[in-house]
């Protein structure tokens, strides 16, 4: 209705407020309505605009569109700099630190976190501190540094603690959990994915906090219960078009298919995530390569390479529902 009647700055208004519902329930609905309001007021220099650019980038970067994601999130950040609006900078600057890290790019994420750090300083707003210092956290995990990634997550959590959205406390301790868990302490990781559950609506967060519950549930010798989660972190996003979960919980259903001898399968579903990783330019990190070395080497090894590969480029092709599918079947 309001661009129908030519409201744009209202059609603004109410695709960024429209965001966090549409966020991890309709990403496609909510791409579709943000391209549609943004090409319409593409002249329009507003603390809407560069709200409703921050959400047309994170959803675009949830169903693997990096190059509009990345387009996206600069145009937000270049429209909160004309406009002065601090906040907006500040977290739009760790928006893109948060991209830019998983694109293995952590020496321009360290400098936006540093740019980020900075101005929440300035600013002086606690929970705009906790925003920065989750991503800063984000960025050193993918460098490498779990203890470090921790630090400034647990740092992070506790000011969310103290009035913060429930989401970012549930992001806080997803990503504090799959730190223990990369680090083997699975009994932390247990928690605070349990934790997380309880405080989040987010089909992607809950997809993510089953993903890697199963994996604790793998690495802690039960493939029954790992196969169960791995289907319900699946089962939340299947219909979401999000790419980065799915090939963790794809890879996940295929080490458990290794475990109970099924190498064909295993093949065709690590190859149906390898094709995901490499849609959305992700790169295998520490997880995925000890989830390969622990599982699926020994198991390419015992089917031989070229029955592998065959089964593996099966996988390879197929789409991201069929995918899906394949790895829910009984």
């Amino acid at each position: 209705w309001s661009l129908e009647a030519r409201e744009l700055d209202l059609a603004l208004e109410t695709v960024a407020a429209a965001a966090w519902f549409w966020d991890g329930r309709d990403l496609t609905e909510g791409r579709t309505w943000l391209r549609r309001v943004l090409a319409a007021t593409g002249e329009a220099r507003t603390i809407s605009r560069v709200h409703a650019l921050a959400s047309a980038a994170t959803f675009a970067h949830e169903q693997g569109d990096v190059s509009e994601a990345f387009s996206s999130a600069n145009e937000a950040l270049a429209l909160a700099r004309e406009l002065s609006y601090g906040k907006g900078i500040v977290k739009c600057l760790s928006n893109l630190a948060d991209m830019s890290a998983q694109a293995g790019e952590t020496e321009h994420a360290e400098n936006l976190g540093r740019e980020a750090l900075s101005r929440a300083k300035t600013i002086g707003d606690e929970r705009l501190l906790g925003y920065v210092f989750s991503s800063m956290g984000f960025t050193a995990y993918y460098r490498g540094d779990y203890e470090t990634a921790k630090a400034l997550t647990e740092r992070a959590l506790e000011i969310q603690r103290h009035g913060g959205s429930p989401s970012y406390i549930a992001n806080s301790l997803i990503n504090i959990g799959y730190c223990a868990l990369i680090q083997g302490d699975l009994a932390r990781a247990t928690t605070a994915h349990e934790e997380a559950l309880t405080l989040t609506r987010n089909r992607i967060a809950i997809a993510n906090c089953n993903s890697n519950l199963g994996s604790i549930a793998l690495y802690g010798g039960d493939p029954a219960r790992a196969k169960s989660l791995y289907e319900e972190a699946l089962s939340a996003v299947r219909d979401l078009g999000e790419k980065r979960t799915t090939a963790e919980s794809l890879r996940g259903m295929a080490a458990v298919a290794a475990t109970d001898g099924d190498t064909a399968r295993a093949a065709r579903l690590a190859g149906a995530a390898d094709a995901l990783m490499n849609e959305i330019g992700a790169r295998l990190e520490d997880p995925e390569r000890m989830m390969n070395e622990r599982y699926l080497v020994p198991a390419r090894a015992r089917a031989g390479d070229e029955v592998w590969m065959g089964a593996w480029e099966e996988g390879r092709v197929l789409s991201l529902r069929q995918a899906v599918d394949l790895a829910l079947e009984d």
